[in-house]
């Protein structure tokens, strides 16, 4: 580096620099604020080829480093859909799919067994398959109340999917008294052949001429068992029972199409006014239920009620359900008997072995164990609760995917229930894939039609099955049954899977 003055007296500083053979020279000149610089043609020639291949190495070198680092996120990042748009998520395409678990079907078929989606504005994640289930489901007790949030119309704010944290375990405890304390399981027992007897009553005036709609005799016993085993002997008409009935099937057949799109205004107020006089008739329940106080041991889930340790939503919530789910339950078992003659047969067998003319108690449960498979393979096969959801506060991972805290992960129980690594020949009604040998053979969570382990767990798992059991026990028992004509029914997923249409019976006497 050299100082020098330029002619007019101004201070110049010429640096000198050699590499190699190349000689460059640049002169910074101030003074008048002008910069000139001078270099050797032929030198720029010779020296950009290096410039330009430095350059490529360097960006080649960060284009790696920033592609690896997006290779080592996605590696943890669950696959899965993009909004379409901000508010509706990708509710235009489970909507356009027909039902959740239609959609979920398309969905995993496209992504895995963990993938993602947005449920309107909410990130969610479905999970399909028994080793997902057992990394994600222990421990986590609550449900996200943000995706089943349009429910509170239906149930009631204080509903049981909307039980604070603090409340769940205390709830907990009201249910299993009321569900089962054997005690409870053994009046339960009483009430359902009590109630399974004046269903028979009926069906014996039935001729082998005459048509019987399966979901008008299922629907009518499971409320009437529900409602006579959570309330006790009640004061209201058949009307009343009758009204109640209906809107079960009403009511929780729109449940889903609610958690999917907005509910017009006139629907909501239908909803309402129907909410408001289950109210009332519940609430004519409690007056009659307070004004003969049971003794002290033989407490229902109504006198919980009245004391204030569950609310009435919970009432509502388990009466209509309960009653929507087993009478699908029953029309689909019928169904199935129907299909598989010999399956029928077999039942029938057992039930004449085991239990002779006695009524089905506690104590035979055990021993019923191809009805238990029945039932296990009807919910299976029919997927009659396809879907649920839970959510956890902090991260997890699933399936080596990282799930961010507090995202709903929907536990995809239909698709589970197909998968053919569990279960072969999915499609197939088989109930011995139930018997004790195959099941000793499947892992965990492998089928959980009630539920995973913990306080959200299905409380009246134990409770439904009696409530099944007893009416198909007193059906079978007595009659054979057939279809009218040969039916292929087909499902309709939502919230409870339902048959596509009306089942007829034919009734012969045995």
């Amino acid at each position: 580096m050299r100082r020098t003055m330029t002619e007019d007296g101004q201070p110049q500083v010429t640096i000198t620099h050699t590499l190699s053979a190349l000689h460059v020279q640049v002169s910074f000149e101030t003074g008048n604020g002008v910069l000139k610089e001078a270099m050797d043609k032929e030198t720029l020639m010779d020296v950009l080829p290096w410039f330009v291949v430095g350059a490529v190495i360097v960006i080649t070198f960060i284009v790696e480093w920033f592609s690896r680092v997006a290779a080592i996120k996605r590696r943890y990042q669950v696959p899965g859909l993009n909004r379409e748009s901000i508010k509706e998520g990708n509710l235009p395409r489970m909507v356009a799919a027909g039902s959740v678990h239609a959609f979920l079907e398309q969905l995993h078929a496209q992504f895995g067994p963990v993938a993602s989606f947005w449920w309107g504005p909410r990130y969610c994640v479905s999970v399909c398959e028994q080793g997902a289930f057992e990394q994600y489901i222990f421990g986590v007790e609550h449900k996200p109340a943000d995706i089943y949030q349009p429910l509170e119309h239906v149930f009631g704010s204080d509903c049981v999917f909307f039980t604070p944290e603090s409340d769940v375990v205390a709830r907990r405890n009201i249910y299993n008294i009321s569900f089962y304390n054997q005690t409870s399981l053994e009046r339960h027992f009483r009430c359902f052949q009590r109630v399974a007897d004046e269903m028979l009553e009926t069906l014996k005036h039935v001729t082998e001429d005459d048509h019987v709609a399966t979901s008008d005799v299922m629907s009518s016993y499971a409320m009437k068992a529900v409602l006579y085993s959570l309330c006790g002997d009640t004061t209201l008409p058949d009307s009343d029972i009758r009204f109640l009935q209906q809107t079960s099937a009403s009511i929780c057949s729109l449940i889903e199409e609610m958690l999917l799109k907005p509910t017009s205004e006139e629907r909501s107020a239908l909803i309402r006014t129907e909410q408001e006089k289950i109210r009332d008739l519940l609430g004519d329940v409690v007056s009659d239920r307070k004004d003969h106080s049971p003794e002290a041991d033989d407490k229902l889930f109504i006198d919980h009620v009245i004391d204030g340790e569950v609310p009435l939503s919970d009432l509502i919530t388990y009466l209509l359900l309960g009653c929507y789910k087993t009478s699908n339950l029953l029309s689909w078992a019928v169904y199935y008997l129907c299909r598989h003659t010999d399956v029928q047969s077999k039942l029938h067998e057992e039930i004449q072995t085991i239990l002779g003319d006695e009524h089905m108690t506690l104590a035979s449960i055990p021993r019923l164990e191809y009805m238990q498979q029945v039932l296990n393979e009807t919910m299976r096969r029919s997927a009659l609760v396809p879907w649920t959801a839970r959510v956890k506060a902090g991260p997890c991972l699933l399936g080596g995917y990282k799930v961010p805290g507090q995202t709903p992960v929907i536990l995809a129980l239909g698709i589970a229930g197909r998968n053919p690594e569990v279960f072969c020949e999915p499609e197939k009604f088989d109930p011995d894939r139930f018997s004790i040998e195959n099941t000793q053979l499947q892992k965990p969570l492998s089928f959980v039609p009630f539920g995973f382990p913990g306080n959200r767990k299905c409380p009246a798992d134990l409770f439904s099955f009696a409530h099944a059991s007893v009416a198909l026990v007193t059906i079978l028992r007595n009659f054979r049954i057939k279809m009218v004509t040969e039916q292929d029914v087909k499902p309709m997923h939502g919230f409870v899977t339902i048959p596509s249409e009306e089942i007829w019976l034919t009734l012969l006497k045995r």
